[in-house]
């Protein structure tokens, strides 16, 4: 009797699990994954790539730091690649393409894909990251904002702002200094942008990093490169939300959108006093 009811517990528990599986796989989507899985690897198999390793992809080949980039644009030059893959882990694929025309074609039908997934958290879905008719919609409102009449009422910013660029680059030479271009040419542009969209003069080239809003800026920029670039599980929300990276993306967030709100408020109501003015 105790041997039957042994039979019966170990045919209950295995019953189970098999169902538990199938309910997994079919929660999951594992077949259909697979299947696009399988068709994305024959569609691509003639695509240049570096070699893959079977678990990690090409993320054992690259670094978020400066030597990696250099290297990759090195080998898309010497072998003249306009497109070319590159697998994070064996189930996220990102293409990159180095030529206008597919690139154009890309631009009108934008798509979410997981790396655009990765900046929800800290853009929200807005004309970045979203897609069909609301990204259609939201381009056709912004549209009018950026006809050539309009920007030329901010030539006087564009200057002032470019001033300060030349006097930043003038001052780096005549010391010896290198420059960096990417970081004073980033911070032209939130210059200009703050600027021009809310009338912000954050003097934001002279402090950098000091000001909290570009400390925050710059630190989610490695974090993204950190988290694109690192272990595949890092791709799970719910796990990289609870890895120290993950508390700390929450934090800076929290303050990017803090200083974002602020501005957006203090412009709300200077625009409110113009118009009660009007009246």
């Amino acid at each position: 009797m105790a041997f039957l009811l042994g039979e019966l517990s170990w045919s209950l528990i295995w019953s189970l699990a098999v169902a538990f599986l199938l309910l997994a796989c079919l929660w999951l989507n594992i077949p259909g994954f697979l299947v696009r899985y399988y068709r994305t690897c024959k569609a691509l198999r003639h695509m240049p790539g570096w070699p893959t390793h079977w678990l990690w992809g090409n993320l054992h080949q690259v670094k978020a730091d400066e030597a990696t980039l250099l290297k990759l644009l090195n080998w898309v030059r010497e072998n003249n690649i306009r497109v070319w893959k590159f697998w994070v882990g064996h189930f996220m694929l990102t293409v990159s393409i180095n030529h206008c025309e597919p690139v154009r074609k890309i631009l009108k039908e934008p798509k979410m894909d997981l790396t655009y997934k990765l900046l929800v958290p800290w853009l929200g879905d807005g004309l970045l990251i979203s897609e069909g008719e609301k990204w259609h919609r939201n381009r056709r409102l912004l549209t009018p904002a950026f006809h050539f009449e309009i920007l030329k009422s901010y030539m006087s910013v564009y200057n002032s702002c470019l001033k300060v660029l030349f006097d930043k680059w003038s001052s780096s030479v005549s010391q010896n200094e290198p420059v960096k271009v990417f970081d004073t040419i980033s911070l032209l542009s939130l210059d200009i942008v703050l600027q021009c969209a809310f009338s912000c003069e954050s003097d934001c080239q002279h402090t950098r990093t000091k000001h909290p809003y570009i400390k925050a800026i710059y630190d989610l920029d490695e974090l993204l490169a950190d988290r694109f670039l690192g272990h595949p599980i890092f791709q799970i929300d719910w796990i990289y939300a609870l890895t120290r990276n993950g508390r700390k993306m929450k934090r800076v967030c929290k303050i990017a959108h803090e200083h974002s709100e602020k501005i957006i408020g203090e412009r709300k109501k200077v625009l409110g006093l113009d118009k009660s003015d009007e009246g």
